[in-house]
């Protein structure tokens, strides 16, 4: 018998799970075709012996695919109705609807979807301009604005107060969950307009200390402040942000195209996702986020998750 000899080998393998297949040296003899099954994976070598001529290549072998596995269920799902208008829907069957205000308000083009029955557990209200109420009636006793805050089923409601025209006329609400955290900044273009004051500056790092897990910016106004929008989320840096509050399509796009320009001429980091939906799920897991996310999400009918 010849003696061993290790020539080329063609290695195709279909991995399982659970099934790890290392590579490793093979010794065997000439023309010799060894195939080995390893769970759902099938690995089939191709040997060319040594000083001897190709053996023939075996029949192919359709692929052994493991079942997809089901995602599990978000621990918050999101959809956007418009303009400064979201239900957010917890795990628990909490759910939030914050500035439902009216739609098209004051002519322009930002519609707001209605929740028809849909009856949310809490209600938060910036102010009440029309744009962020429109007078509905829930049946629950959970309508916040103003200083109201509350803690329901572990899901906190803060108030910050922030400035659109008055000082302090409008209220941030700062919404957490199992640690992740929501600041829906409502009304506070005053503020974000100001934002290149160092007094401004300051003061919004201090009823913000911390950086959140999802803001959600206002980036249309009586004014343009798209440029002071992205100095406040460079600013307040969160680690996602849903761009919202803005009187056109175009006003939207303006602001993505402006956070683009900064990526390429700036040096900032914005990871610029367009879903295309208004839909958004959160699973809480605790990973590090970085670059900053920005969501760009598409206003739609509202059906309950």
């Amino acid at each position: 018998m010849a003696e061993p000899c290790i020539r080329n080998a063609m290695i195709v393998t279909v991995d399982a799970p659970d099934t790890v297949i290392e590579r490793s040296t093979i010794l065997m003899d000439r023309q010799l075709i060894v195939p080995l099954m390893a769970g759902l994976g099938l690995l089939a070598l191709l040997l060319v012996a040594c000083g001897g001529s190709q053996a023939p290549a075996p029949a192919a072998t359709p692929s052994i695919l493991a079942p997809t596995a089901t995602p599990p269920e978000p621990d918050i799902h999101i959809h956007y109705l418009g303009h400064s208008a979201f239900v957010f829907q917890f795990d628990n069957g909490v759910s939030v609807l914050t500035d439902y205000g009216q739609s098209h308000a004051y002519g322009l083009d930002s519609p707001i979807y209605d929740v028809v029955d849909f009856q949310p557990t809490i209600v938060t209200y910036s102010h009440h301009h029309p744009d962020h109420d429109r007078g509905a009636t829930f049946h629950t006793d959970h309508v916040l604005d103003g200083l109201d805050a509350l803690t329901l089923e572990g899901i906190s409601l803060q108030p910050v107060l922030t400035t659109e025209k008055a000082r302090e006329d409008n209220t941030s609400y700062l919404i957490t969950y199992m640690g992740f955290t929501i600041l829906h900044l409502g009304d506070a273009q005053g503020d974000i307009s100001r934002i290149g004051q160092e007094d401004v500056r300051q003061h919004l790092k201090e009823i913000f200390p911390e950086p959140v897990d999802l803001l959600l910016v206002p980036i249309g106004w009586t004014q343009h402040i798209i440029q002071e929008a992205e100095a406040t989320v460079a600013l307040l840096q969160p680690r996602q942000v849903i761009p919202i509050h803005y009187w056109s399509p175009e006003e939207k796009a303006n602001f993505l195209a402006h956070l683009a320009a900064r990526n390429e001429g700036a040096g900032a980091s914005y990871h610029i996702q367009e879903i295309g939906s208004a839909e958004y799920d959160i699973w809480i897991d605790g990973a590090e986020v970085t670059p900053i996310q920005v969501i760009s999400l598409e206003p739609a009918p509202f059906s309950p998750w």
